[in-house]
C-alpha cells in the first residue's frame, strides 16, 4: 500500500506543478498581449500625428493663389 500512496502523491504534485506552470505561461502571455496591444496603440497616435504633420507641411508648400481687386 506505501508504494501505491507514494506514487499517488508523486502524480499529485506533478500535476499540481503542471497546473502551476500553465498558470504562470497563461499569465506572461496576458502581459505581453498586454504590452502588444499598448504598443500597437502607441503606433497608431504616432502614425496619426505623421499625418497630421505631412498635411500641414503640404498645406505649407502649396502655391497660394493671390486674387487682386481689378
Amino acid at each position: 500500500m506505501g508504494d501505491f500512496s507514494e506514487s499517488f502523491n508523486s502524480m499529485t504534485r506533478q500535476l499540481r506543478d503542471a497546473f502551476q506552470q500553465l498558470k504562470d505561461s497563461k499569465e506572461e502571455l496576458q502581459n505581453q498581449y498586454n504590452e502588444l496591444v499598448e504598443t500597437r496603440k502607441a503606433m497608431l497616435k504616432i502614425m496619426e500625428d505623421l499625418e497630421e504633420a505631412r498635411n500641414v507641411a503640404e498645406s505649407a508648400t502649396k502655391p497660394r493663389r493671390i486674387f487682386s481687386p481689378i
